[in-house]
């Protein structure tokens, strides 16, 4: 039964220029298993997608993407610490698991889905603003994300839980 106060968010964002999650042309086969895994689990889990990910990609290439080294990864998820608990727009989301990868950002958050995309976007302006400050003007700024965002709402107070056991376990791209 879909309950909010239950339901747990998973939620990735993209450096500009990659693919997106949901993007035949990308290499998300790994977000793929991940939920293929959650769904055949032993628990009944009622899974909810902003957009359908596909059942193959095509792992293309793309030329011209931004890359965060490491330090940019690091300060970009110390930023969202700092804004889920200071900001005005972006505070209130409960954070279970965040880390910043070469191409994307992956939250694990409760919140009521209904002020997410506030909150997201906010995000999303603050930490490519902080970004550009910190490495003076080097990464960060306007082109840093791409439009929109990905995610999949699990209805499962264990959701959390089970997550936590195939995000971390994901093979690197």
């Amino acid at each position: 039964m879909k309950t909010e106060s239950k339901s747990v968010i998973h939620i990735v964002w993209t450096t500009i220029g990659d693919w997106t999650e949901y993007d035949t042309r990308g290499n998300w086969g790994w977000l793929g298993e991940i939920y293929k895994r959650v769904e055949a689990s032993n628990i009944e889990i009622e899974i909810e997608y902003s957009h359908t990910l596909p059942n193959k990609w095509l792992n293309i290439p793309q030329k011209d993407f931004l890359s965060l080294n490491i330090e940019e990864q690091s300060v970009t998820t110390q930023n969202i610490q700092r804004l889920i608990q200071s900001d005005r727009i972006a505070s209130g989301l409960t954070l279970i698991q965040l880390f910043a990868e070469a191409n994307a950002v992956h939250l694990v958050c409760q919140r009521e889905k209904s002020q997410l995309n506030q909150r997201i976007w906010r995000l999303k302006s603050r930490t490519a603003t902080l970004l550009n400050f910190e490495t003076k003007g080097l990464v960060g700024g306007v082109g840093t994300w791409t439009k929109g965002f990905w995610y999949a709402e699990l209805f499962d107070q264990n959701a959390a839980e089970l997550l936590g056991k195939y995000l971390p376990q994901r093979t690197k791209r």
